[in-house]
C-alpha cells in the first residue's frame, strides 16, 4: 500500500507542475484619465498598524479594484467619521445600490465589513458601470489616475441616452484640466487619522444588505 501511495504522491505533483497547461497572464495596464465603463472586481477592507508622521495610527480603508476592458483602478476609500468620508461612502453606497446607507454604526471595523460585504456581493460585481477617472499629478510630474471625490459614476440609463464614450481624454482638453489635480492634498484622499474605536469582533453583516 505504501509503495501504491508514494507512486500516487508523485504522479500528483508531476500534474501540478505541468507547465504545458499554464499560460503566461495578461499585463493588466491602469488606466489614465478618462471615461470607463468598469465594474468593482474586489474590495478589501484594511486595517493599518503603522502611525503616520505625526505618531497618530493611520486611517482604515476600502481598498476598492475597480476593472474594465480598457484596464484597471484602485481607488482608496477611508473609512472615518470624518464628515467629507462619510459623505464619500455615503455616495458609493447610493451610485452602486440606488438606496443611501441609514445603518448607525458603532466601530470602524462595522462600517468596514459591512462595505466590504456589500462590494464583494454578486449584485455588485456584476453590474457594469460607466466611470469617470480623474488624475493626481506627483512630485515627479507624473500623473496617476484616481477618482473625483464624488459623482464618479454615472447612471447607466444616462450614459447609455447621452452617448457615453469610453476613452482617455486628450491632454489639455476641458475635461482633461477640470479634472487634474496638481499636488494640493484632498482631506478626503489623504488622511491617515483612526477617529472611531475598533472593536474586538467583525460583526456580520450579510443580512443588513440593501437588497
Amino acid at each position: 500500500m505504501s509503495g501504491n501511495n508514494n507512486v500516487a504522491h508523485r504522479s500528483a505533483e508531476n500534474e501540478m507542475m505541468d507547465f504545458g497547461k499554464i499560460s503566461i497572464p495578461e499585463r493588466t495596464e491602469y488606466v489614465s484619465m478618462g471615461n470607463y465603463w468598469m465594474h468593482v472586481e474586489s474590495a478589501k477592507f484594511i486595517k493599518p498598524t503603522e502611525n503616520n508622521k505625526e505618531g497618530k495610527l493611520k486611517c482604515p480603508y476600502l481598498e476598492v479594484l475597480f476593472l474594465g476592458k480598457s484596464g484597471q483602478l484602485t481607488e482608496k476609500f477611508y473609512v472615518s467619521p470624518a464628515e467629507g468620508l462619510m459623505k464619500r461612502l455615503q455616495y458609493l453606497h447610493f451610485a452602486l445600490t440606488g438606496k443611501e446607507c441609514t445603518k448607525a454604526f458603532k466601530s470602524v471595523d462595522e462600517v468596514g465589513k459591512y462595505y466590504e460585504t456589500l462590494l464583494n456581493d454578486s449584485r455588485i460585481t456584476q453590474k457594469k458601470l460607466a466611470m469617470i477617472v480623474a488624475g493626481q499629478e506627483s512630485a515627479n510630474g507624473k500623473i496617476y489616475g484616481q477618482l473625483p471625490y464624488l459623482h464618479f459614476i454615472i447612471d447607466t440609463d444616462l450614459a447609455n441616452k447621452s452617448g457615453f464614450e469610453e476613452g482617455k481624454w486628450e491632454e489639455g482638453s476641458a475635461n482633461w484640466n477640470n479634472f487634474l489635480k496638481k499636488l494640493d492634498k484632498n482631506p478626503s484622499h489623504e488622511t491617515e487619522d483612526i477617529i472611531l474605536r475598533a472593536s474586538a469582533q467583525v460583526p456580520d453583516v450579510s443580512d443588513d444588505l440593501p437588497f
